[in-house]
C-alpha cells in the first residue's frame, strides 16, 4: 500500500496494490484500489481496478487480464 504522503516515481510492479498517494510513471498489478486521494500520472495495466470518487488517473490504462 501507498498512504496520503507516499509517492512513487517510476515502474511500480505488485500483486494487489492499495493506493492514497501519487504514482508518475508504469503500475503493473493484478488488483489495483485507488482511494480519494489516488493520482496516477502514466500507465496503468492491471486485471482489476477499483476506483474512488476523488480518485484521478492521467495516461494509458489497460484493464483485463493480459
Amino acid at each position: 500500500s501507498l498512504g496520503v504522503h507516499g509517492s512513487v516515481d517510476g515502474k511500480l510492479s505488485c500483486d494487489s496494490l492499495s493506493l492514497e498517494g501519487v504514482i508518475e510513471g508504469e503500475v503493473k498489478c493484478k488488483k489495483l484500489q485507488a482511494g480519494r486521494t489516488a493520482r496516477i500520472k502514466g500507465i496503468v495495466n492491471c486485471e482489476s481496478l477499483e476506483l474512488a470518487l476523488g480518485a484521478s488517473i492521467n495516461g494509458d490504462v489497460i484493464i483485463g487480464r493480459q
